[in-house]
Formats: structure tokens, sequence, C-alpha cells
């Protein structure tokens, strides 16, 4: 995951660091399933820097193991499961002191990649309107599911349409 955090601050500030965390709760048994934090900023003095009044543009990367099977975004309670992942940010004051964002709620679903023979096939279709018609090919390059959703294959045309 990639974004950036921008800070507006109407007036200098001694900080100490800016971090992110990214967090994957279970709502109904009140669990975390995963916590990842990562500081996007930090003070090169142990009593922390001033940052100047203004806007300020802090870019972040989170890279998650990818041989984990995450669960995904889950909001409907008739399941029996809530699944949240959420996005806050933290900016941590020299006076001990600190201040954050409102949690930003995020949707995951995972792609996940079928094997299949059919990857290798084109298909062509014919559609046709009184005397004129279009032929349409197609191949089946990366096929993959959302959990959940019942479109499984995504077709992409080879070639664009073709007036005959």
């Amino acid at each position: 995951m990639i974004g950036n955090v921008k800070l507006f601050l109407d007036k200098p500030v001694k900080t100490k660091y800016i971090k992110i965390i990214f967090t994957c709760q279970e709502k109904k048994d009140s669990v975390t399933l995963f916590s990842v934090e990562s500081n996007i900023w930090n003070s090169k003095q142990d009593e922390g820097e001033v940052l100047e009044s203004g806007a300020h543009l802090y870019l972040f990367a989170i890279q998650l193991p990818s041989n984990v099977n995450y669960p995904p975004t889950i909001r409907d309670d008739s399941l029996g499961h809530r699944i949240e992942y959420s996005l806050q940010g933290f900016i941590y004051l020299s006076d001990q002191t600190s201040k954050s964002t409102n949690c930003l709620p995020l949707t995951y679903l995972p792609l996940v990649a079928v094997k299949t023979n059919a990857a290798s096939e084109n298909k062509t279709v014919k559609i046709e309107r009184g005397d004129e018609f279009v032929l349409v090919t197609a191949a089946l390059v990366n096929p993959y599911l959302c959990p959940g959703k019942l479109d499984i294959y995504p077709v992409y045309p080879l070639f664009p349409f073709f007036f005959c």
C-alpha cells in the first residue's frame, strides 16, 4: 500500500516523529488481527525539530507479507463477523503530547489467481444489428476472482472493434 500524509500547520510545531498505523480488526470480538506501524518522518535530534507553518507532504509505503491470506473487508453483520481495515496518522510533539487524524476506513478485497487452461484460448463473438456486424476477439489474460463477486473471469479485447 502506498499513500501520503498531508500536514497543515498554522504555526511552527516542535515535533519528534510522524507515523501511520494500518490495522485490521475483527469487530464482533474486538480482536486486532494485525497492526503495522510505520514512522514516516523522524526528527534528527532527540528533543525534536521545528516543522514550519504551512503544508507538508510525507509519502509512505507499507509492505505486507505476500504469503499471508488476509481476510476481505466484511461490513455485513449478518455473516457473523465484521472485518475492518483502517489507516490513521499520528504526530508526536516534543512536549510529549500527540495528535491524530480520524481513522480512515479502507476496503480490502483480495484478488485470487485462478489456474486454468482457458487462458491460452481466444474467443471471437459476432454481434449483429441489421445488415451490419462487429467481430470482437478476446483472450482470457489473467483469470482471477474477488471473493464475493460472481464475475470470475475478466475478458480483455485483443483488438479494437472491426466493422465488416
